[in-house]
């Protein structure tokens, strides 16, 4: 089963995943507020009221539509590349990288380049596609930036169609015995991107040993401009003051020690995280971890016994 990212919707009608026949116009009545949407695309020229596209940076069409259902059912997604067949995506197929209340970060592959496009289900509230989908190409800084290759973009809603994407490049500074890092910043309002000052993380010696594993999992939105990078394992990137033009602040958060192990003597895991634990941040930025520990690992849907345990702090506690 693949991993489930969520992802809030807006549009004025939904059709129904098995409404997906070609001509087909039936639509909901309703649309549900948030799904869970799998994170690979399927490839189809199918499209319908979710439908949004744009161009690449070479000028190949792409068009991303939506197959909602309400939860715990999954949802899906397709890409059409008018002129490219199944067969000629590249491996790895279509895949979402991050959302956020109503935007979606995701990534095509084509003849060996990535395009990465920020979806709308809000749309531009004035003109003539008032409420409409919308679809956006996400240019590559300039110069290169060799930590945009590595697609941890973290996603942050600015109101309306607006938004942000952020990544962090970081280095290890010697002689200050520290980890300095600098953001880069994209606005859809500017169409740029723009690089922070250095910012030094200071880390005690036992959540060194944690960082130094950090393997990010999935980005949260931690208020109005601030992002996190998540380790489920491990703890929380935190990226503050992001549009300051003073420094940015970074920050480390680790998840509680007592966790449900599914790791080996290595720290590496037996299951994928996703499955047993998940980091959300509240609208009133209180972080919550939530873990579940099953009877047995590997009978989690066969009816064996669980127990889910919840933990949270607010971003300003120094603990």
């Amino acid at each position: 089963m693949a991993a489930l990212s969520t992802v809030s919707v807006r549009p004025s009608t939904l059709m129904r995943p098995n409404s997906a026949a070609a001509g087909s116009t039936a639509a909901s009545s309703g649309y549900p507020e948030w799904v869970l949407l799998t994170k690979t695309a399927r490839i189809s020229a199918v499209r319908n009221a979710t439908t949004a596209a744009c161009r690449t940076r070479d000028g190949q069409a792409v068009a991303v539509s939506f197959w909602l259902a309400d939860p715990p059912n999954v949802s899906h997604f397709s890409i059409h590349c008018p002129g490219i067949g199944v067969e000629d995506f590249a491996d790895p197929p279509p895949f979402v990288i991050t959302a956020e209340g109503a935007f979606m970060l995701f990534c095509v592959t084509l003849d060996g380049s990535d395009h990465h496009f920020v979806y709308s289900a809000r749309g531009n509230p004035t003109g003539k596609k008032k409420n409409k989908p919308s679809l956006h190409v996400l240019p590559d800084p300039k110069p290169s930036v060799e930590a945009f290759k590595s697609q941890q973009f973290g996603l942050l809603p600015l109101g309306d169609e607006d938004y942000a994407v952020a990544f962090l490049d970081h280095r290890w500074d010697s002689r200050g015995n520290t980890w300095v890092y600098r953001a880069y910043v994209f606005s859809s309002k500017t169409k740029a991107w723009k690089r922070s000052t250095n910012a030094s993380l200071c880390l005690s010696e036992s959540d060194r040993l944690l960082f130094d594993r950090h393997a990010t999992s999935k980005q949260i939105r931690v208020g109005a401009n601030s992002l996190g990078w998540v380790d489920l394992l491990r703890g929380i990137i935190l990226l503050s003051n992001l549009f300051d033009d003073e420094r940015p602040v970074i920050t480390y958060i680790p998840l509680p020690a007592e966790k449900v192990c599914i790791t080996d003597k290595h720290g590496y895991p037996h299951y994928a995280p996703e499955y047993f634990c998940d980091v959300v941040c509240c609208d009133n930025g209180l972080i919550k971890f939530v873990e579940v520990d099953f009877e047995d690992a590997d009978c989690r849907a066969n009816g064996k016994a669980w127990k889910a345990t919840t933990w949270h702090r607010e971003v300003s506690w120094d603990d």
